[in-house]
């Protein structure tokens, strides 16, 4: 499994534009623009950390001749947490890169922001789940909130082996948090997630015949 990768902006400035049409930057999750596109971007609005599935991102800068601004400064890593997009298609999220070959680092401290589509909602469960176990879950722990902070509506704090239920967003977002400290690691914890229609929030994930998989 690869380490995934992560483009964080830390100074944006471009030719605004609804559509980004004229200055832009687009980012795509692979080796080429024939990758499935991570967005498209411009304005002076940073953008929100840019994940890709694998350690490859194919990053296109375009510009016109009219309007100059001050450009961009960004850096790339490979760390966890970030922001996903929910589709269609189930998407696998991992506790750590290197999930299933070594356990979870101390003092981990990662947030997965999950949106959905306008008008739909975000559908998490866990396929497998060891931390360390801990009667408060104080130590090591994941915590699931209904939007994008942890100002949202809490779902729970979980540890140990918890058969912890399926979560379906209030509204287009779901944040997990991951966080442990300085001693006992563990296996981690593998779930699944995608976006469902309002009507069908209380289905199944299901659909393993059009899964696809987020290495995160």
């Amino acid at each position: 499994m690869n380490d995934d990768g992560r483009i964080v902006f830390k100074v944006f400035e471009m030719e605004p534009h609804q559509e980004c049409a004229y200055d832009h930057i687009a980012i795509y999750d692979g080796d080429s623009p024939d990758s499935i596109t991570l967005g498209r971007f411009c304005g002076n609005k940073e953008p929100h950390p840019i994940l890709a599935t694998s350690n490859q991102m194919y990053m296109v800068f375009k510009s016109d001749a009219s309007v100059q601004r001050k450009g961009f400064l960004a850096t790339h890593s490979t760390a966890c947490g970030g922001h996903l997009m929910a589709t269609d298609r189930v998407k696998h999220l991992y506790s750590h890169a290197k999930y299933g070959y070594y356990q979870y680092d101390h003092r981990t401290d990662c947030d997965w922001i999950i949106e959905a589509p306008l008008g739909k909602n975000v559908h998490l469960s866990f396929l497998s789940f060891q931390l360390e176990y801990e009667a408060e879950c104080g130590y090591d722990f994941v915590e699931v909130f209904s939007g994008l902070d942890a100002s949202s509506p809490p779902y729970g704090r979980f540890c140990g082996n918890s058969n912890t239920t399926d979560f379906i967003s209030m509204n287009e977002a779901l944040l997990v948090r991951f966080k442990t400290d300085d001693t006992i690691s563990n296996k981690g914890f593998v779930a699944i997630f995608v976006a469902i229609d309002r009507q069908d929030s209380e289905e199944n994930l299901g659909g393993e015949d059009n899964e696809d998989q987020e290495n995160i």
